[in-house]
């Protein structure tokens, strides 16, 4: 069955479009905060992209890698890519490394706090089929998904 580009609110789908490089609740919400005027307001703080997290871990579209320390980007990387679940990093490995050392940047790694990552899973629900067929008729892949939800 294809995957379908549905989940269960607008915002799991953004949370989740976050996750391409393990990322913590707090920096997602930083940067929903900052650049995603549409976001829900409770995706703006760490503890709602917390619960939408937790959402997405239990229907297997991210995974939790746990925490990093900070500028162990190489860590992280070898967690995420190390992962069978995890969607591999397909950025420059380097600049991820340096960029996760800098002092002055917002910190990539919140020491202490878990780091997930989008699984392959999540990337095919992310990219896939619109819910809808071209003569607006909800694809049975989608009501299967919404059923699910609201149980």
């Amino acid at each position: 069955m294809p995957e379908v580009n549905e989940f269960q609110t607008d915002t799991h789908r953004r949370v989740t479009a976050q996750c391409l490089r393990p990322r913590s609740a707090r920096e997602i919400a930083y940067e929903l905060q900052t650049v995603d005027a549409s976001a829900a307001d409770d995706a703006k703080h760490p503890d709602g992209v917390n619960e939408y997290l937790k959402d997405l871990e239990a229907d297997g579209l991210v995974v939790n890698l746990g925490p990093f320390e900070a500028g162990d980007g190489e860590g992280a990387l070898a967690a995420q890519n190390g992962n069978e679940q995890a969607l591999n990093f397909e950025g420059d490995m380097n600049a991820f490394v340096a960029r996760s050392k800098h002092p002055l940047r917002f910190p990539i790694f919140e020491q202490g706090e878990d780091h997930y990552v989008m699984t392959n899973l999540g990337h095919a629900r992310l990219t896939g089929e619109a819910p809808t067929t071209p003569e607006g008729q909800l694809r049975p892949e989608a009501q299967a998904l919404r059923e699910g939800w609201s149980q």
